[in-house]
């Protein structure tokens, strides 16, 4: 006989998929590291305005890690996002910027025509 302040337990599959539905859903990976560039530079900005030197040591830390997850795409929104010095310097800075199948190309041609 079940009484009333009883609940009854369910398997723990079903409950942490029925609680968290955020955990299916995944985030672009350019996405993230945009938001780790502009953390690192938060961070940047307390170290030199706090003299903090903590803060720079944590970003340069983080820097080999950053630097595997840039591509293309990252690099031509930092320079949208962060670069609003001059629009005609920011369109020549996005012009120096290589897509990922040309680079792939001329990196072919390197390898197996030399």
């Amino acid at each position: 006989m079940v009484e009333a302040n009883d609940v009854e337990m369910k398997p723990a599959d079903e409950s942490s998929a029925a609680s968290s539905p955020e955990a299916e859903v995944k985030k672009d990976p350019d996405l993230l590291t945009i938001e780790d560039i502009r953390e690192q530079v938060k961070q940047l900005e307390k170290a030199v305005y706090g003299k903090d030197h903590r803060y720079a040591f944590r970003v340069l830390r983080c820097l080999a890690n950053t630097r595997r997850k840039l591509n293309t795409n990252v690099l031509r929104r930092l320079v949208q996002g962060y670069y609003t010095h001059s629009a005609k310097e920011r369109t020549a800075l996005e012009a120096f910027i290589i897509d990922d199948n040309v680079r792939q190309n001329i990196l072919y041609f390197i390898f197996f025509n030399c």
